[in-house]
């Protein structure tokens, strides 16, 4: 495939990620320009409408061909270059969309943690892709806002 299909798929999983994205009500969602030039996103979870200041980060990336299932999307999108994300001090999960069907798959890079109350960021290694669906959205929120509940309670203790 050439760099020019690449580039539209690409940009057209992040159309599909802000399609996803603002589909929930409790989550704001704001593009950020990367020096790799990857659609990334940082997302907001809001309550009542307010800003909380849970914020997760998202990479996007896009696939011509559709998978059969989820274990498929490894094969498919190959190693990501991801290494500044394994420091990253917040949440953050890489979004993929095929292009033939349209649908969506998620893993996380810095996967959000609260073991025994205690928060912690998770370097994912072997990536377990699952579903982006309405499902995949609420279990990605859920995540963040356990992790920052987890962390708001360390600072109290």
């Amino acid at each position: 495939m050439n760099r020019e299909m690449q580039e539209f798929f690409e940009w057209r999983a992040g159309q599909l990620a802000i399609v996803h994205l603002t589909r929930r009500d409790d989550v704001v969602v704001k593009r950020v320009v990367t020096p790799s030039g990857a659609a990334d996103f940082l997302v907001e979870a809001v309550h009542d409408g307010a800003s909380t200041g849970r914020v997760f980060g998202v990479r996007v990336r896009g696939l011509e061909h559709a998978v059969q299932a989820p274990d498929e999307v490894s094969g498919r999108v190959g190693e990501l270059p991801l290494g500044e994300l394994s420091d990253a001090p917040m949440p953050y999960c890489v979004f993929v969309f095929t292009n033939d069907d349209e649908r969506g798959y998620f893993r996380w890079v810095r996967e959000p943690a609260a073991v025994l109350g205690s928060p912690r960021l998770k370097t994912v290694r072997h990536p377990r892709w699952r579903a982006l669906d309405e499902n995949g959205m609420a279990e990605i929120v859920a995540a963040v806002n356990a992790w920052y509940d987890a962390q708001r309670q360390a600072q109290a203790a």
